[in-house]
């Protein structure tokens, strides 16, 4: 049985799929997404790039790993929780 992700997670997934949706870059969606995470009591990490999104969240008072936020495969994990998100929703053009 696994635990429901907490509501904030849920939201912050989903704005970080449609900020890169909405071709905001890399740079300031991860910066963005620290930021109102702080805000709602999570320290995250993002990376983004042209095809995904790399989340990972903690409780910022839960240092000592005793509240750990559910992943989809190792729900009981007492490391953040990280997600890749897949975005394929325009063609890449990567130019040298």
């Amino acid at each position: 049985m696994t635990r429901p992700l907490p509501l904030e997670v849920r939201f912050l997934r989903r704005y970080a799929r449609q900020l890169h949706m909405a071709g905001v870059q890399a740079h300031q969606l991860e910066q963005m997404m620290t930021s109102l995470a702080d805000k709602l009591g999570f320290n995250c990490q993002a990376l983004s790039s042209p095809i995904s999104i790399f989340l990972s969240f903690q409780y910022q008072d839960d240092e000592d790993g005793n509240r750990p936020i559910p992943m989809q495969l190792i729900p009981w994990t007492r490391r953040p929780s990280t997600w890749a998100i897949r975005c394929c929703h325009r063609a890449v053009a990567i130019e040298y």
